[in-house]
């Protein structure tokens, strides 16, 4: 596999697992690279880390839950999961996720 698909299955993986937090060693065992070069090669192509898309996916997902009048805590994951500061995510906007699913060819 190329990079750009590499980061494609670890987007697509990252999508469908958010909930359950996967770390960079899960993520490296599905597209079959070191976590360095997986940290490196997401980063350089998504323009943000593997943790900060996973933790952009989970605020948007809790702002889901809020407008549906479902709070985390009645959800089965645990809350602590939603519990990661806002501060973290400060420098993460949607134009950088888009433009990261746009990268690796991703709807």
């Amino acid at each position: 596999m190329k990079g750009n698909e590499q980061i494609a299955v670890a987007i697509s993986y990252i999508k469908r697992h958010f909930k359950e937090q996967p770390s960079l060693n899960e993520i490296t065992n599905i597209v079959e690279v070191s976590p360095f070069h997986c940290q490196r090669l997401f980063t350089g192509l998504a323009g943000v880390s593997p943790k900060k898309f996973t933790q952009y996916l989970t605020l948007e997902y809790a702002k889901q839950l809020l407008k549906e009048g479902v709070t985390a805590r009645s959800n089965k994951t645990a809350p602590q999961r939603y519990r990661f500061s806002i501060k973290s995510i400060g420098g993460l906007i949607k134009s950088s996720i888009r433009r990261c699913c746009f990268t690796v060819g991703l709807p």
